[in-house]
């Protein structure tokens, strides 16, 4: 505003405001739809555990801001193995400062990581005809007019999880299929 002083001079005030960025880095809510984290959520605290059973490779997170112009996002989020994962849910406030909640998230395994049965068909015909669990290496030879086989397989307890079965496309020469359950290294077909 100018003012005239006595003098006839004007003098000119400027007011500059800063708004500073926001530093509200907190979560208003965290939880997951698989369970309930321990302790319950609390913004003021960043570090919590959840178990998960065999079959979960990931969470499905909400994670709120308490402020609107902060950020969110969630790394490690995938491909749970047995044991311990580590999920960071970090918040990103308006002035970059930042504020990371951590979940622990067992994945319960089973002691019992066998297939209970193994079958490698061609159409309906069985290529592996013995098959024991203790066994990890199998070798088939087939006729070059075989070009894909489908490999199917049981567990011998539910809580495991499996991975290669499937059909597989055969190219000339050797194939390698690896069948995997939890901690088990797995087995192997060469066919």
């Amino acid at each position: 505003r100018d003012t005239l002083a006595e003098s006839g001079l004007t003098f000119t005030y400027e007011v500059v405001v800063i708004r500073l960025k926001n530093s509200n880095n907190y979560l208003r809510a965290l939880s997951v739809t698989e369970g309930a984290i321990a302790p319950t959520f609390d913004k003021e605290h960043n570090n919590y555990s959840l178990t998960v059973e065999p079959h979960i490779k990931s969470l499905t997170i909400t994670a709120l801001p308490e402020v609107e112009t902060s950020n969110v996002s969630i790394i490690g989020n995938n491909n749970f193995t047995i044991g311990e994962n580590t999920v960071t849910i970090s918040t990103t406030a308006e002035d970059n400062s930042t504020n990371d909640y951590i979940i622990t998230v067992t994945k319960e395994g089973s002691d019992n990581n066998y297939l209970s049965s193994l079958s490698v068909k061609n159409g309906e015909t069985e290529l592996l005809t013995t098959f024991n669990k203790e066994t990890p290496t199998y070798e088939i030879n087939v006729g070059n007019e075989v070009t894909s086989v489908d490999v199917t397989g049981t567990l011998e307890d539910n809580l495991s999880t499996v991975e290669g079965l499937r059909t597989y496309n055969l190219s000339t020469g050797n194939n390698t299929i690896t069948v995997k359950t939890d901690n088990y290294t797995g087995y192997t077909l060469g066919i």
